[in-house]
């Protein structure tokens, strides 16, 4: 896992040594309180089903007790792999993604290929001020995750720099 992380970091195999900028560290709380919301929408479901099958009552206990569980190992460790493992670069010819929790993925993408941008954000995202930004080419797209309005903006700025935009 960390050889992987290495190489795809620096790029190793073909000796470009690009400077990979960290998402917004408002990345932590976000996933933070993702697993919070997700957690409590099973725990509330959870005890909607023990009202109405009150005979697999010891079931759900045991079951919620296991959601708590893991709601604390996640709580614990998770947005700090997100914010380690999620990365991007950009220079005057591609945009590089490097993104994932479990397996580390690496999206290049060349700036002259983009024919559509696309600037997202989530109902959660809109409370911290977080946004994503996907990029469209006809061979598929690259999704950055977890931009705050400073970065988002001079990604953008920086896309459309070259670009010629017709009209609408």
């Amino acid at each position: 896992y960390i050889v992987q992380k290495i190489l795809y970091k620096y790029n190793l195999i073909k000796g470009d040594f690009m400077k990979y900028n960290k998402v917004s560290k408002k990345s932590k709380l976000y996933v933070r309180l993702f697993i919070f919301l997700i957690t409590i929408a099973l725990l509330i479901l959870l005890g909607v089903l023990n009202i109405f099958f009150p005979v697999f009552s010891l079931y759900i206990q045991y079951f919620s007790f296991f959601i708590f569980i893991l709601y604390i190992v996640f709580i614990s460790f998770l947005p700090d792999i997100v914010y380690s493992n999620y990365e991007y670069s950009i220079d005057d010819q591609k945009i590089v993604s490097i993104y994932g929790i479990v397996f580390i993925n690496k999206k290049i993408v060349l700036l002259k290929n983009v024919y559509k941008i696309i600037i997202k954000m989530s109902p959660l995202g809109r409370i911290l001020g977080l946004y994503s930004l996907v990029l469209a080419t006809s061979a598929g797209t690259i999704k950055i995750d977890f931009l705050d309005e400073e970065k988002i903006d001079e990604l953008f700025y920086s896309i459309l720099k070259d670009k010629e935009v017709g009209n609408v």
